[in-house]
């Protein structure tokens, strides 16, 4: 994400009880972003340099899978939590004047520290985008795990987790955007096969 408007989906099975980890992070420890589960109730949780907003509506830790989304709107400092494609919370958050840009980016823990708040739950696909989601975005990539997150313009990078290029196999996790960021897999994690959503 940029200090602009930016959107992150993702679609994520996490087990009863799991709380206070890390979904996607970018940032060097000084300036960072950790969006995750918070809490015993599994809230998701967006903490920005140390500011930090929960939505306290919809938890996600009952062992099914979930789209869920977080975007931020920069003229109107808000940001939008979104859960199946409801959405779920809006808070006002000035965090516009902020940049991370260059810094790792991280899926499944903190970037800054790597054994930090690691997640132990399954993912299935996550996108990133440089804009604001429509309506008919949320609904696309909520509505299908298997979505074309690539086929949104403002795409950055998309990752489906072994159901890509990659199928299944390996250690790389491929950007099917027309980015090529590609990811490394990292300790205990692993391609598993199976269905999402």
């Amino acid at each position: 994400p940029n200090d602009g408007d930016w959107a992150i989906s993702c679609w994520v099975k996490i087990d009863a009880g799991l709380s206070n980890r890390i979904i996607f992070s970018t940032g060097d420890g000084s300036s960072d972003i950790l969006w995750g589960v918070a809490g015993s109730s599994g809230y998701i949780n967006l903490n920005y340099d140390g500011v930090s907003k929960t939505d306290n509506l919809a938890g996600v830790n009952d062992g099914d899978w979930h789209n869920i989304i977080v975007q931020y709107d920069h003229s109107a400092t808000d940001i939008f939590f979104y859960t199946d494609g409801a959405q779920t919370r809006t808070y006002d958050f000035a965090i516009g004047g902020k940049s991370i840009s260059g810094a790792n980016a991280v899926i499944g823990t903190m970037s800054s520290n790597l054994d930090a708040g690691e997640l132990n739950a399954s993912l299935g696909t996550l996108a990133i985008f440089n804009a604001g989601l429509t309506a008919q975005n949320i609904s696309d990539l909520s509505g299908s795990s298997g979505f074309d997150a690539s086929s949104i313009s403002s795409c950055q990078g998309w990752w489906r987790m072994g159901d890509g290029t990659e199928n299944g196999t390996g250690s790389t996790i491929y950007d099917m955007s027309s980015n090529s960021n590609n990811g490394t897999l990292q300790d205990n994690a692993g391609i598993a096969s199976g269905t999402v959503g």
